[in-house]
């Protein structure tokens, strides 16, 4: 497997080294705080290729998305059932909780 490239960028992006293990086998080499991740790549790449792949997931900026969406989602709720007095409300409300605890859920 050789490394991969997007033009105009280098083997590997601007975040990786390509190392030749063999004259057939190569491997990118990320730099500290980027990986390597097939969340963005699975129409085009398998995940036994991996180790060729791209070094574009930058590790401390995808927590911190995810640590966004988790005070975002838990805020949602807390807003909503904050509102909830009477059970008809709580009818009216309980396709944006259900959505809310989804969301809460997915972000873990």
């Amino acid at each position: 497997m050789k490394c991969l490239t997007f033009t105009p960028f280098p083997l590997c992006g601007t975040n990786g080294d390509c190392i030749e293990l063999t004259n057939e086998t190569s491997v990118c080499e990320c730099k500290n705080g980027y990986s390597q991740s097939l969340d963005f790549s699975s129409y085009f790449i398998s995940e036994n290729e991996l180790e060729g792949m791209v070094c574009f997931y930058h590790d401390a900026t995808v927590t911190t998305l995810y640590v966004l969406l988790l005070l975002m989602s838990l805020s949602y709720l807390l807003l909503h059932a904050v509102v909830i007095k009477t059970r008809s409300q709580l009818m009216r409300q309980l396709p944006l909780l259900v959505f809310g605890v989804l969301v809460l859920v997915l972000s873990i």
